[in-house]
């Protein structure tokens, strides 16, 4: 794992097919990664008669190595005394207006944080309150 990860937000496509119950029964759910895969499933349900309805929406995901050290290179986590092999890691979710949202991890050494995926330029106006001594 490299020690200083790189995320970013990753849009894939959920598409959930209801089947005719003297069929299969059921709902079938998936993820694609273009709106041209999701095309074609969405054109192949419409010519099964066996599919009696489908939905879709757009789904997130971050992807990649999250960091494993600050920017001092202390260890961003504690191993964890009750799962071997595991870290301890205080990391918080904030919501900003320009993308999915930014991970924010506290540095258990020097209080230093890391922004992940690290904000773009639309995200200049994220306002996250990473001051010393308050718990991510």
């Amino acid at each position: 794992m490299s020690d200083n990860g790189a995320v970013e937000w990753v849009r894939r496509w959920r598409y959930e097919l209801r089947w005719d119950p003297g069929h299969r029964g059921g709902v079938l759910s998936r993820d694609v990664d273009t709106v041209a895969q999701l095309h074609a499933v969405v054109r192949w349900a419409l010519a099964n008669p066996n599919v009696i309805g489908y939905r879709y929406y757009p789904v997130d995901y971050l992807e990649g190595e999250p960091a494993t050290r600050c920017p001092a290179g202390h260890a961003l986590g504690q191993p964890d005394p009750r799962r071997p092999g595991r870290v301890l890691r205080s990391t918080r979710r904030y919501p900003c207006g320009a993308c999915q949202g930014h991970d924010v991890s506290a540095c258990p050494t020097c209080g230093a944080t890391v922004i992940e995926p690290a904000p773009a330029a639309e995200c200049a106006a994220l306002s996250i309150d990473v001051s010393p001594g308050r718990r991510v």
